[in-house]
C-alpha cells in the first residue's frame, strides 16, 4: 500500500508537523509500506525513507494539489493530519474528500480536536457539529485519539463504524543531559525543577503556576520553576499574555526563580528540558476534546507529570493515575500536589512505575503499527 499523509511537516514550527513526522518515520521502521508526505510548503524532505513534497498552503485552495500530487503518485490512501488553523472548517476539506473519492483514494482524518456545539461556540466555530458531520459522510475513517473524542462524535450523529480510537504516540526515551542546561539557566543541580513546555497563549493558563509556586516557595525555597515555549500565534493578546506573565513574576517576587523561555525550542533540544525536570505541569484550560504531545513527551521521559483535570488529559487520569489531575484553576491544590511528588518518596516512585508502563503501551512503534492494522481493514 503507498499511503501519503496531507500535513504540515518540518521545520515548521507546528506540533502537527512533529506529530507527523514521528509517526510516519515509525510506520517507515516497519516497512512493508510506501510512505509519502504531501506537505503544506515550508516542509522540506528530511531524508531517510520518508518522502517529502510540498505542494499546498493553507493561505490558498488545497484540494485540488493534494487530490493531483497523490493522483501522481500513485496513492491508494491520504491520511489528512487535521487541525481547524491548517485545512480549516469548511468546503476546501469537502471538495478534497469529494476528490479522493473520485479517483478510488482511500482518505482517513485524524482530528486533533473534536468541540462539542459548546465549545465550538466558546471557540468562535458554532459550526463544529455540521462539519463532522460531513467528514463522517466524506472521509472513510475518522481518527481520534481520547474516549471522550469519540463519544462525542457519536453523540454528534457519526456512525461508530467509521471512527477509530487510538491513542496518541509516546516518544523513545530522551537520552540528553539536563546538568547542562540548569547551568546555563542558573539552576543548581540539586533544586526541584518544575517545567512547563510548549507553546504559551490564554488558555495554557500558565498563571496558575505562578499562584501555585509562591505557596510551593512558602515550604521548599529551593525550587524553580522553567516556562520554557514560543508565543502561539503571535497574536497581540498571546503577546500581552506572556507580558502580563513577566509582571505577575514581579509582582509575586519570583524573579530568580522563574525562568521565561520565550522561543521556539528545536527538536534536538527538547529532551535536555525533560532530562532536567523533575515535574512536568500542565495546567491547559482547554474544555474541547483532545490530546497533549507535551504530556506523551513527559511520559517518554518518564517524568511525573500534573494536569488539569480537563477532556485534554482523560488519558493521563484513567491510564496512569486520578492523583495527576488537578482543578485548572486551584493554586493551592497545584501547590499541594506538587509538594506532594517532591517530598513523598513512595508516591513519586509509584508515579514513576505508572508513567513507564502506560509509555511502553502508546509506543510510536506501537502506534504506528496499529495504524497499519486499521489500514489494512479499510
Amino acid at each position: 500500500m503507498k499511503i501519503a499523509f496531507a500535513s504540515t511537516y518540518p521545520p515548521q514550527h507546528c506540533g502537527i508537523a512533529n506529530y507527523t513526522r514521528t509517526l510516519t518515520d515509525a510506520m517507515a521502521a516497519i516497512g512493508g509500506h510506501e510512505i509519502l508526505i504531501l506537505s503544506e510548503r515550508g516542509g522540506e524532505p528530511q531524508g531517510g525513507p520518508v518522502g517529502c513534497i510540498p505542494v499546498f498552503s493553507r493561505a490558498e485552495d488545497f484540494s485540488a494539489p493534494i487530490v493531483e500530487a497523490a493522483v501522481a503518485q500513485g496513492v491508494d490512501l491520504v491520511h489528512i493530519q487535521h487541525a481547524p488553523d491548517i485545512f480549516g472548517m469548511g468546503e476546501r476539506l469537502y471538495h478534497l474528500l469529494v476528490g479522493l473519492r473520485r479517483h478510488r483514494i482511500a482518505s482517513v482524518v485524524t482530528l486533533h480536536t473534536v468541540y462539542s456545539f459548546a465549545t465550538g461556540l466558546l471557540e468562535r466555530k458554532p459550526h463544529a457539529p455540521g462539519f463532522h458531520r460531513m467528514l463522517g459522510m466524506r472521509a472513510d475513517r475518522i481518527l481520534v485519539h481520547q474516549p471522550s473524542m469519540r463519544r462525542e462524535l457519536e453523540r454528534q450523529g457519526i456512525a461508530p463504524e467509521r471512527i477509530v480510537e487510538l491513542p496518541h504516540g509516546t516518544p523513545e526515551a530522551p537520552t540528553d543531559d539536563g546538568l547542562a542546561l540548569r547551568r546555563e539557566l542558573g539552576i543548581p543541580p540539586a533544586s526541584p525543577l518544575l517545567l512547563f513546555f510548549g507553546f504559551v497563549h490564554v488558555q495554557k493558563n500558565v498563571h496558575t503556576l505562578l499562584l501555585a509556586l509562591r505557596r510551593v516557595l512558602q515550604e521548599r525555597g529551593d525550587v524553580h520553576l522553567v516556562v520554557a515555549g514560543e508565543v502561539a500565534g503571535g497574536t497581540w493578546y498571546n503577546r500581552a499574555y506572556f507580558a502580563g506573565l513577566r509582571q505577575l513574576v514581579t509582582g509575586l517576587g519570583l524573579k530568580g526563580r522563574v525562568h521565561l523561555e520565550r522561543r521556539f525550542i528545536p527538536g534536538n533540544q527538547v529532551g535536555r528540558y525533560y532530562a532536567a525536570a523533575d515535574l512536568v505541569l500542565l495546567p491547559h484550560n482547554q474544555g474541547y476534546g483532545s490530546a497533549s504531545g507535551v504530556a506523551h513527551d513527559a511520559l517518554a521521559a518518564r517524568k511525573p507529570l500534573l494536569c488539569s483535570d480537563t477532556l485534554k488529559f482523560e488519558e493521563i487520569g484513567k491510564s496512569v493515575s486520578p492523583f495527576l489531575m488537578v482543578p485548572t484553576h486551584r493554586p493551592s491544590v497545584w501547590a499541594t500536589k506538587i509538594l506532594a511528588l517532591l517530598n513523598e518518596p513512595r508516591l513519586r516512585t509509584e508515579v514513576h512505575e505508572r508513567v513507564a508502563r502506560y509509555a511502553e503501551a502508546t509506543s510510536w512503534p506501537r502506534m504506528a503499527a496499529a495504524h497499519l492494522d486499521f489500514y489494512g481493514t479499510m
